[in-house]
């Protein structure tokens, strides 16, 4: 009679570990008004749901608490959830606040923004968005610059190209307007010196928005070692920083000095020449684009498929070419 009491016992306590399993592992997905491609199960209240390709939550009652905006999204643990934004991960929490991480702490953002240039941070700043509009929070995640711009662009030498109605100009990163918005297309400053587009023609100005060579060209690549690539007729050239010719417009396609050499070509033909226009190696031969760091690089290639370079073998050179 005792072992069948212990027997009856036993089978009692599998049954409620048995059906207490089962109820922690049900998966309990609201009721909600929209049709959504997915509704996930209740975790931490919060259930995950897709639409369109794009992810949020609901809570219990159907409620739509997080916008169905992000990328991706990973379920709510410790009332942390991970999002994707743009193809950058960041953090969320249940009211929607938004973390991201910066020297390895997680950081909260002042606003919910559309959009988060997490691995954008150029001297110390990084573009936001909503509704269109863009400015730049700090690593504080503390907005610096007011979301008013059509957009924007990295900052460098203290100031970021910016765009408003169709046209550019600059922003110090104090927020101040520095250079006016009347530039079809502009460039990041380099050397002190940024190219510029008005009317379909290109020249350069300085940061007090100062243009220093006049608006002539028909393209131009930024200023490297003291000069600068551009084009005029169809042909490129080489000008320093007066604007005055130091290498004369033959070349069908060129590169940045770097290391007092630039790669250049003539009827599908490289070589390197100086700074002066020397041709230090003659345009004989061939060239082969390679992909290396996100970006096509040229290297001059001879007949034996060996790398051609006017620096000597303890240094090599790879040049981009505009």
């Amino acid at each position: 009679m005792k072992n069948n009491v212990v027997k009856l016992s036993l089978i009692a306590f599998s049954i409620l570990i048995t059906s207490n399993l089962a109820f922690a592992d049900e998966c309990i997905k609201p009721q909600t008004n929209k049709n959504y491609d997915i509704v996930g199960c209740l975790e931490e209240g919060l259930s995950k749901v897709k639409l369109n390709h794009k992810y949020g939550f609901v809570d219990k009652t159907g409620k739509e608490i997080i916008s169905v905006k992000y990328d991706d999204a990973n379920s709510f643990i410790k009332g942390r959830a991970k999002v994707m934004f743009s193809g950058e991960w960041l953090e969320i929490d249940k009211q929607g606040n938004q973390f991201i991480n910066i020297d390895n702490e997680w950081v909260k953002l002042d606003k919910i923004y559309d959009y988060v240039g997490i691995f954008l941070f150029s001297e110390g700043l990084a573009p936001v968005s909503i509704n269109h509009k863009y400015g730049y929070i700090n690593k504080k995640g503390k907005e610096v610059i007011p979301l008013k711009y059509d957009t924007v662009g990295d900052f460098s030498e203290g100031l970021a190209p910016i765009g408003i109605n169709g046209k550019w100009g600059y922003v110090d990163k104090l927020g101040k307007e520095v250079i006016l918005f009347k530039y079809d297309s502009v460039g990041s400053f380099v050397d002190g010196f940024a190219k510029v587009e008005l009317n379909d023609k290109y020249g350069y100005i300085d940061k007090t928005g100062r243009e220093i060579i006049p608006f002539k060209y028909d393209t131009v690549g930024n200023f490297s070692e003291g000069v600068a690539p551009v084009k005029l007729n169809d042909k490129w050239g080489y000008i320093d920083k007066t604007g005055g010719e130091v290498v004369p417009f033959k070349y069908d396609s060129v590169g940045s000095f770097s290391d007092g050499f630039a790669i250049v070509e003539i009827n599908e033909k490289y070589g390197f020449i100086d700074k002066i226009g020397q041709e230090v190696v003659p345009l004989k031969y061939d060239g082969e684009y390679y992909l290396i760091d996100g970006h096509l690089e040229l290297k001059l290639i001879d007949d034996k498929g060996k790398e051609v370079s006017p620096i000597t073998k303890s240094k090599t050179i790879t040049i981009q070419v505009l």
